[in-house]
């Protein structure tokens, strides 16, 4: 699904541990297109790839980590969802 997305060279940022910062517009563009629930179920897709995760343990990986860095989890997803097009 993520082949959908609109391929545009992206600065490598690591902003999904990292609080205060701002989301990238790559990422608010991602929200815009897919719509919150589904950017977070991609991102929860991709960190049960990654990690090897069940879909449980890996929606609260991504509850967490938008905890830590004070942000909302669709805007951590959409970082989760960045990150993986750059690998």
């Amino acid at each position: 699904m993520t082949g959908d997305l609109p391929r545009t060279p992206v600065p490598r940022t690591n902003t999904l541990w990292r609080p205060g910062f701002p989301v990238p517009s790559d990422a608010e563009n991602i929200i815009e297109l897919l719509g919150p629930r589904e950017v977070i179920g991609q991102a929860i897709d991709v960190l049960m790839l990654r990690d090897a995760l069940s879909r449980d343990d890996a929606f609260q990986l991504l509850v967490l980590a938008a905890s830590d860095s004070r942000r909302k989890v669709v805007d951590t997803a959409a970082d989760v969802i960045e990150q993986r097009k750059d690998d």
